[in-house]
């Protein structure tokens, strides 16, 4: 993969640069915008640790990447290959590694397909670009019909739900302690 650095002049050509990438299936991050990371300490779905948090944040934020994995391993046709030779002959597993690896993924989006569920209908969406894109609470047009305080809770409980769904429970709650 590569990486490519573009320095941009104005913030409508940074707009224009994430629609194009969002509209072609491409994940990106956008260097000069990146956000400090914070939870609400003193909500019940407070996750113990900062690490935690952003850790989960980085999981959830992979769902894209996840999507596009899982599509093209559908798309291979899978066989079996023998490798005869070497230090003795061995088979290899493509089709189970594949299976493995496809079900792996499959796990993750679920996880993070369940844990949106549980955030209301009027505020998924908002939350997902939010986490997902890191589209700022500011922004005209997608968080306009509720408080910026709404918007954070919604956020932490989604992040909460993913943590949990991923087997933290017990040590989130050692972490509270």
């Amino acid at each position: 993969m590569r990486e490519a650095i573009i320095r941009l002049e104005n913030d409508d050509d940074l707009k224009k640069l994430e629609h194009v990438a969002r509209e072609a299936g491409i994940s990106c991050k956008i260097i000069n915008r990146i956000k400090k990371e914070y939870t609400l300490k003193s909500s019940r779905y407070y996750l113990g640790s900062d690490a935690l948090y952003r850790e989960t944040l980085y999981f959830i934020r992979q769902y894209p990447e996840y999507q596009r994995i899982l599509a093209d391993m559908q798309q291979e046709s899978i066989g079996v290959q023998y490798k005869i030779g070497g230090r003795g002959s061995q088979v290899s597993r493509p089709t189970e590694n594949k299976a493995v690896n496809r079900a792996e993924l499959q796990r993750r989006i679920n996880i993070i397909d369940r844990a949106i569920e549980t955030v209301p209908i009027d505020y998924r969406q908002g939350v997902w670009d939010h986490v997902i894109y890191q589209t700022k609470y500011t922004e005209d047009g997608i968080f306009f019909y509720a408080h910026v305080n709404t918007w954070k809770q919604w956020t932490q409980r989604f992040v909460y739900e993913v943590a949990i769904r991923r087997g933290y429970g017990s040590l989130i709650e050692q972490l509270k302690r």
